[in-house]
């Protein structure tokens, strides 16, 4: 809980600055793509992330891939600044405050759609056609395909879950029959 606190501030923070420069875009790409390149490359996340290392040496090397990565300098001195407060293993809560503080900008609502098949285009364009409807925002749903579903689908949107899945239904029912 106080993670999300912390990594709100600076998500925050940055957005605020972003807002002023107009960059507020960029800083979430640019934030998602430093995340990605530490948390893909285990040298890379070791030398950032462990404290055992000495703090000059550990910022040496996000900067030097900040600079790989041509990071604006907003997102450089928050990752600077995340390593000097030892709040570096915030990193990924921050892209994830972040990205939610951009989305609501942006009037946009990420969600995961489960499903036990992959879905044929023409549904799922329907699916995100109605719920863009429904809810007056732009909709990005992540595809995930799990087969213990059996059938049917389960989306998982803002907070709320709509199961209309074979495993949910026989779950229900084994409940029912265990009461009666």
């Amino acid at each position: 809980m106080i993670h999300r606190n912390v990594a709100r501030r600076y998500a925050f923070g940055l957005f605020g600055v972003g807002q002023k420069d107009g960059n507020y875009k960029r800083y979430r790409e640019e934030l998602e793509s430093f995340t990605k390149l530490v948390f893909g490359n285990e040298r890379i996340y070791k030398a950032i992330m462990y404290p055992l290392f000495d703090l000059n040496f550990r910022k040496e090397i996000v900067s030097d891939v900040a600079r790989g990565l041509n990071l604006s300098s907003a997102v450089s001195n928050l990752l600077l600044l995340l390593l000097e407060n030892n709040r570096i293993r915030y990193l990924s809560a921050i892209l994830e405050e972040y990205t939610k503080i951009v989305d609501e900008k942006d009037g946009i609502v990420r969600g995961k759609l489960y499903t036990a098949f992959p879905l044929e285009d023409g549904i799922f364009t329907e699916i995100i056609d109605i719920l863009k409807e429904k809810i007056k925002k732009e909709i990005v749903l992540t595809v995930i395909e799990d087969k213990s579903l059996i059938a049917g689908i389960k989306l998982v949107l803002n907070g709320w879950v709509l199961d209309g899945t074979i495993r949910k239904q026989l779950d229900s029912m084994k409940e029912t029959l265990l009461k009666e």
